[in-house]
This record gives structure tokens, C-alpha cells and sequence, in this order.
């Protein structure tokens, strides 16, 4: 909420809910700004060890939760 404030942005609802029922909670809406979940692999550039340390499953279920959202 503090930055939608210093922003100066109007018209703006705030919520916590699982995006994958969202459209069934609020009606329509313009736009979203969604703070998804992270796998963590875009840091694979900066440290090369994360790409040996993500498990193969774990990183899948994020995708898709991702896709689901």
C-alpha cells in the first residue's frame, strides 16, 4: 500500500489471494501486478551453482503453479 500512495496511483484494490481462484473472487479488472512465486533460477547467471543445487521436481511444480496463476 505504501507504494501504491507514493506512486500517487488511484483505483488500485489490494489483496492476498491464490491468483488461480482470483477471477471468482473479484469480477473484472484492467490489469494485475502479481508477485509469483520464484523457482530461483534466474540467478543461475550470477551463481552457476544454483543450477546444481534446484532439484528437477521442486523447479516443475513452480512452473506450473506459475502457469496456473
Amino acid at each position: 500500500m505504501a507504494n501504491v500512495h507514493r506512486l500517487g496511483c488511484s483505483n488500485v484494490v489490494t489483496c492476498n489471494y491464490d491468483g488461480r481462484s482470483f477471477p471468482t473472487i473479484q469480477g473484472g479488472f484492467d490489469r494485475v501486478l502479481l508477485d509469483a512465486p520464484c523457482a530461483g533460477t534466474g540467478i543461475i547467471s550470477k551463481d552457476p551453482s544454483a543450477k546444481i543445487s534446484k532439484e528437477d521436481k521442486p523447479v516443475r511444480r513452480i512452473v506450473h503453479l506459475q502457469k496456473g496463476i
